[in-house]
């Protein structure tokens, strides 16, 4: 696993506004110190005891950060949002891609006066010199309940168009789905200390991705089931395995709100909402084919070949699910090198689910 280097100035002006890491508050605490040596000591101390951000399929992580550039009380009662994380990079040539990847521990506290609030996701990125409004993003939601903490984990690969500087953002925007009109500004929402926004160094150019988020998305009754996101993909001949992922982001019609697709403009839930919630099942499917069409070699499937159940109550309402596997590049017996990667999304039971496109999508990322 790469080592993270924190950059020195960024935790110089992070240190020095009233949001202080952890780790440079604990050293605070040794009398003297901090005084002594300065905030450019606390940040050599900070470099030594923060572990290593995780990478992503063995890149290196080339951006990082976990400082909130707000604070980290989002309230619902005013349906607060904005973006809590930024990083850049430099893209060196056109399609250059980078592997995003954010995580949110979100916290409703025990003191809330509501049932739940609501926590909308977005990774944005574009190039920097472009207003934020215009970026393209990957889009996510789910209810977080009164006392529980979940942690959501969006992810996306993104092409720069072009060479030059680019941001990324990690934007959290939330709610109240059920006002119960008591103690209304009770109602917040707080994201925890393990959440951060990374970037990796650039990708094998092989890499490749299934998103369109301006397709319209789908609604499946009881007992229908899809396929989302095909992503199909030729394996260079010096690659010997990949990554596979597939994310699908979903909404049980118990109510008509939070089902209307940006694309059509139309309600997907209208004349199917029920109240008691949806039971779904989705798996993550790889298949290569055989050289001469005629099927698949190898099949591998995440979490397993009989998939992950899930029930979406209406309390919960959306739910963003995650499938990664690694996939070795099977050679002999008349196997080929490409492969099909899907999400196959199923409605087992109850009402009907929308399929959202703006959160769902397969990806392909083969070593560097």
């Amino acid at each position: 696993m790469a080592e993270m280097i924190v950059d020195q100035r960024e935790c110089v002006r992070k240190v020095t506004n009233s949001n202080i890491h952890p780790v440079c508050s604990d050293i605070s605490r040794v009398k003297g110190l901090l005084r002594v040596l300065g905030t450019a000591t606390c940040c050599l101390l900070v470099l030594a005891l923060l572990p290593a951000p995780p990478a992503s399929a063995g890149y290196v992580v080339d951006a990082f950060d976990k400082y909130a550039g707000r604070s980290r009380t989002y309230l619902a009662y005013k349906d607060d949002t904005g973006s809590i994380f930024e990083i850049r990079f430099t893209a060196s040539q056109p399609g250059e891609q980078r592997r995003l990847r954010g995580q949110l521990e979100l916290i409703a506290p025990k003191s809330i006066s509501d049932d739940m609030v609501v926590a909308r996701h977005a990774i944005k990125c574009g190039p920097a010199q472009v207003n934020v409004e215009e970026y393209e993003q990957v889009y996510g939601v789910r209810n977080i309940l009164r006392g529980q903490t979940y942690i959501q984990k969006p992810r996306w690969t993104y092409t720069a168009p072009e060479p030059g500087e680019y941001r990324c953002f990690l934007w959290l925007g939330t709610g109240r789905p059920r006002p119960s009109g008591k103690k209304t500004s009770s109602n917040i929402l707080k994201v925890g200390w393990k959440s951060h926004l990374e970037a990796t160094e650039p990708l094998n150019p092989a890499s490749a991705q299934s998103f369109d988020p301006n397709v319209p998305s789908r609604r499946l009754i009881k007992g229908k089931a899809a396929d989302e996101n095909v992503l199909t993909w030729t394996a260079p001949a010096s690659v010997t395995s990949f990554s596979a992922s597939g994310d699908t982001y979903l909404t049980t019609c118990t109510a008509v709100s939070g089902s209307t697709d940006p694309v059509t403009g139309k309600r997907l839930c209208e004349g199917y909402a029920k109240l008691y919630g949806s039971d779904i099942n989705t798996r993550l499917v790889v298949g290569q084919l055989r050289s001469d069409g005629s099927g698949y070699c190898a099949l591998h499937y995440s979490p397993s070949k009989s998939g992950r159940k899930t029930h979406i109550n209406r309390d919960i309402h959306h739910v963003v699910l995650n499938h990664s596997k690694a996939i070795p590049v099977k050679t002999g017996s008349g196997c080929g090198r490409t492969f099909r990667i899907k999400v196959l999304v199923k409605n087992v039971a109850g009402a009907a689910i929308v399929v959202h496109r703006q959160g769902t999508l397969t990806s392909a990322i083969p070593p560097k």
